[in-house]
């Protein structure tokens, strides 16, 4: 039995072994992975507040009968506008 064991866990310890080179250099289709990392450090705030805005939304413009209505969510967009400016 020990023997039938010992090839997976060989077999899985070359696998583990066989990972990342640490090449920092690594492409995306989109640059750099560096490049990749800047830009989204740029666009964090805006994702950030997009997303409050539209958690905002959420917690707002449902009514009392648990539905998101045209007429509450022109309210709630009406009253964040500012922040999506």
């Amino acid at each position: 039995m020990r023997g039938v064991l010992f090839v997976p866990m060989l077999i899985a310890l070359v696998v583990v072994g066989c990972g990342d080179d640490g090449d920092d250099g690594k492409r995306t289709p989109y640059g750099s992975a560096e490049e990749v990392w800047d830009y989204r450090r740029q666009i964090d705030a805006i994702v950030d507040e997009v997303n409050a805005v539209q958690d905002e939304v959420e917690r707002t413009a449902v009514g009392s009968a648990g539905r998101a209505t045209g007429e509450n969510l022109a309210a709630a967009y009406s009253r964040l506008k500012p922040r999506m400016l």
